[in-house]
């Protein structure tokens, strides 16, 4: 709670009032936002900085404003220095699908984070919000110069399908 409180104060006195809120992920053992952030926006360099720096986690963060679709490698990240993925997290804004789910995956140099299929994040179809997700159980290390992508490995049917969605991974450096 202290190094929240540190954080934002920081944050306040660098940029004025802002809505960044983090806190300390209990399960995953590492810092975690609530808020969907992309640091290059308002913050600029700097915010990069302050994202990178705190707990030397760094955010892997990705918008798609229209229906998500199967296929690989929405968005790749290069890795620059060594570390671990501590967390994933998944999220629509709407929803019109009927039928099935959406099943996100996370890679690493194309091989999937999860070694269990059923534990990757899933939603419902005609559900919105955070999707349902367990932690890897797969190699979730890397290395500088490491790729780690995302995909939906597979999307519900009917209707125009889920729009507004966001992914955050969260990269501990070490």
């Amino acid at each position: 709670m202290l190094e929240t409180i540190i954080l934002a104060g920081v944050a306040a006195a660098v940029f004025g009032a802002t809505t960044l809120a983090l806190r300390w992920h209990r399960r995953l053992n590492e810092w975690w936002t609530d808020d969907v952030w992309e640091p290059k926006g308002f913050f600029g360099e700097l915010g990069t900085w302050l994202a990178e720096s705190i707990r030397g986690v760094r955010f892997l963060d990705d918008y798609v404003s229209g229906a998500a679709t199967t296929g690989a490698n929405k968005k790749e990240w290069v890795i620059n220095r060594p570390g671990k993925i501590c967390g994933v997290r998944p999220n629509s804004g709407a929803s019109d699908r009927t039928t099935g789910s959406d099943v996100i995956d996370v890679k690493i140099n194309g091989t999937s984070i999860w070694a269990t299929a059923a534990n990757r994040p899933t939603q419902a179809a005609a559900t919105t919000g955070a999707y349902t997700t367990s932690p890897p159980d797969g190699t979730t290390s890397v290395r500088a110069g490491d790729v780690v992508s995302y995909e939906w490995a597979t999307v519900s049917t009917g209707g125009t399908g889920k729009t507004r969605n966001t992914i955050t991974i969260a990269v501990r450096h070490t």
